[in-house]
Protein backbone atom coordinates (compact mmCIF):
# COMPACT_ATOMS: atom_id res chain seq x y z
CA UNK A 1 0.00 0.00 0.00
CA UNK A 2 1.37 3.74 -0.54
CA UNK A 3 -0.36 5.42 1.46
CA UNK A 4 -2.95 6.95 -1.14
CA UNK A 5 -6.40 4.71 -0.38
CA UNK A 6 -4.59 1.41 -2.13
CA UNK A 7 -5.72 -1.69 -0.30
CA UNK A 8 -2.78 -3.89 0.67
CA UNK A 9 -2.79 -7.58 0.68
CA UNK A 10 -1.13 -9.24 4.18
CA UNK A 11 0.64 -12.18 3.58
CA UNK A 12 0.81 -13.03 7.50
CA UNK A 13 3.58 -15.82 6.97
CA UNK A 14 6.34 -14.15 7.99
CA UNK A 15 4.61 -12.64 11.34
CA UNK A 16 4.18 -14.09 14.94
CA UNK A 17 1.08 -14.40 16.52
CA UNK A 18 1.98 -12.62 19.37
CA UNK A 19 -0.85 -10.74 20.67
CA UNK A 20 0.90 -8.49 23.03
CA UNK A 21 3.69 -7.91 21.19
CA UNK A 22 1.63 -6.62 18.04
CA UNK A 23 -0.29 -4.45 20.67
CA UNK A 24 3.06 -3.11 21.76
CA UNK A 25 4.32 -2.40 18.67
CA UNK A 26 1.41 -0.91 17.28
CA UNK A 27 1.47 1.44 20.53
CA UNK A 28 5.32 2.45 20.06
CA UNK A 29 7.41 1.49 17.28
CA UNK A 30 4.36 1.20 14.90
CA UNK A 31 4.23 4.91 14.24
CA UNK A 32 8.12 5.76 14.14
CA UNK A 33 8.62 2.98 10.91
CA UNK A 34 5.46 4.57 8.88
CA UNK A 35 7.05 8.10 9.76
CA UNK A 36 10.60 7.09 8.89
CA UNK A 37 9.39 4.91 5.59
CA UNK A 38 8.18 8.12 4.59
CA UNK A 39 4.78 7.21 3.89
CA UNK A 40 1.72 9.93 3.53
CA UNK A 41 -0.58 10.46 6.07
CA UNK A 42 -4.76 10.74 4.92
CA UNK A 43 -7.10 13.23 6.84
CA UNK A 44 -10.06 11.46 8.58
CA UNK A 45 -13.45 12.80 9.97
CA UNK A 46 -16.56 12.64 11.30
CA UNK A 47 -19.73 14.19 10.21
CA UNK A 48 -22.20 16.33 12.56
CA UNK A 49 -25.88 15.96 11.57
CA UNK A 50 -28.35 18.63 11.82
CA UNK A 51 -31.43 20.76 10.44
CA UNK A 52 -31.32 23.41 8.67
CA UNK A 53 -34.00 25.86 7.71
CA UNK A 54 -34.43 26.43 4.12
CA UNK A 55 -35.46 29.62 2.35
CA UNK A 56 -39.19 28.71 2.05
CA UNK A 57 -39.67 27.50 6.03
CA UNK A 58 -38.85 24.02 5.78
CA UNK A 59 -36.19 21.95 7.42
CA UNK A 60 -33.61 19.79 5.32
CA UNK A 61 -30.74 17.83 7.03
CA UNK A 62 -27.20 19.14 6.34
CA UNK A 63 -24.10 17.69 7.36
CA UNK A 64 -20.82 19.30 8.48
CA UNK A 65 -17.55 17.56 8.51
CA UNK A 66 -15.59 17.88 11.51
CA UNK A 67 -11.86 16.88 11.36
CA UNK A 68 -10.94 14.03 13.42
CA UNK A 69 -7.06 13.73 12.74
CA UNK A 70 -4.70 12.22 10.29
CA UNK A 71 -3.04 8.72 10.18
CA UNK A 72 -1.69 6.03 7.96
CA UNK A 73 -4.01 3.50 5.85
CA UNK A 74 -2.82 0.27 6.64
CA UNK A 75 -5.21 -2.04 5.07
CA UNK A 76 -8.34 -4.22 6.07
CA UNK A 77 -8.14 -5.21 9.76
CA UNK A 78 -10.65 -8.00 11.45
CA UNK A 79 -12.72 -6.11 13.74
CA UNK A 80 -15.81 -6.99 15.67
CA UNK A 81 -18.86 -4.74 16.15
CA UNK A 82 -22.70 -3.88 16.39
CA UNK A 83 -23.80 -3.67 12.52
CA UNK A 84 -27.43 -2.45 13.56
CA UNK A 85 -28.06 1.41 14.53
CA UNK A 86 -30.93 -0.10 17.19
CA UNK A 87 -30.28 -2.10 20.27
CA UNK A 88 -30.51 -5.47 18.73
CA UNK A 89 -28.71 -5.13 15.93
CA UNK A 90 -26.23 -7.97 14.77
CA UNK A 91 -22.65 -8.44 16.04
CA UNK A 92 -20.75 -9.34 13.30
CA UNK A 93 -16.80 -9.92 12.67
CA UNK A 94 -15.33 -8.77 9.14
CA UNK A 95 -12.55 -7.10 7.74
CA UNK A 96 -12.79 -2.65 7.69
CA UNK A 97 -10.58 -0.59 6.07
CA UNK A 98 -8.14 0.48 9.00
CA UNK A 99 -5.50 3.47 9.85
CA UNK A 100 -3.40 4.13 12.11
CA UNK A 101 -3.61 7.61 14.18
CA UNK A 102 -0.78 9.61 13.73
CA UNK A 103 -1.34 11.12 17.36
CA UNK A 104 -4.38 10.03 19.87
CA UNK A 105 -3.96 7.41 22.50
CA UNK A 106 -1.90 5.10 22.25
CA UNK A 107 -2.46 3.28 24.98
CA UNK A 108 -6.15 3.42 25.03
CA UNK A 109 -8.50 0.23 23.92
CA UNK A 110 -7.42 0.43 20.26
CA UNK A 111 -4.13 1.63 20.13
CA UNK A 112 -4.10 4.33 18.00
CA UNK A 113 -6.23 2.06 15.32
CA UNK A 114 -9.67 3.39 14.06
CA UNK A 115 -11.84 1.99 11.36
CA UNK A 116 -12.37 3.99 8.09
CA UNK A 117 -14.44 3.98 4.89
CA UNK A 118 -13.70 6.09 1.79
CA UNK A 119 -16.51 9.35 1.61
CA UNK A 120 -17.01 10.21 -2.09
CA UNK A 121 -19.44 12.77 -0.84
CA UNK A 122 -16.68 15.16 1.99
CA UNK A 123 -13.79 13.76 0.30
CA UNK A 124 -11.26 12.05 2.46
CA UNK A 125 -12.06 8.98 5.22
CA UNK A 126 -14.77 8.90 7.31
CA UNK A 127 -14.25 7.14 11.23
CA UNK A 128 -17.22 4.54 11.75
CA UNK A 129 -18.53 5.01 15.47
CA UNK A 130 -19.89 2.80 17.52
CA UNK A 131 -18.38 0.23 19.64
CA UNK A 132 -15.72 -2.33 17.84
CA UNK A 133 -13.00 -4.47 18.94
CA UNK A 134 -9.69 -5.42 17.29
CA UNK A 135 -9.52 -8.70 16.24
CA UNK A 136 -6.71 -8.87 13.89
CA UNK A 137 -3.88 -7.24 16.05
CA UNK A 138 -1.15 -9.13 14.75
CA UNK A 139 -2.32 -8.70 11.13
CA UNK A 140 -2.41 -4.69 11.97
CA UNK A 141 1.15 -5.22 13.36
CA UNK A 142 2.58 -7.41 10.34
CA UNK A 143 0.78 -5.00 7.89
CA UNK A 144 2.79 -2.36 9.04
CA UNK A 145 6.30 -4.13 9.09
CA UNK A 146 5.30 -5.56 5.81
CA UNK A 147 4.36 -2.00 4.16
CA UNK A 148 7.66 -0.42 5.67
CA UNK A 149 9.83 -2.77 4.69
CA UNK A 150 8.63 -2.98 0.58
Amino acid sequence: MTGTGERHTHKGQDCADDLIGAQEYLSSQAPKDLRAAGLPLVEFHNLNRREKTTFFGGKKFVYDVIPAGRGWLIGDILWSFNEGRRVLGADVSQEVLTVLMESGNRYGLHRGLIRVRPDADHGGYLALGGFAEVLGWTKAACAIRTITTE
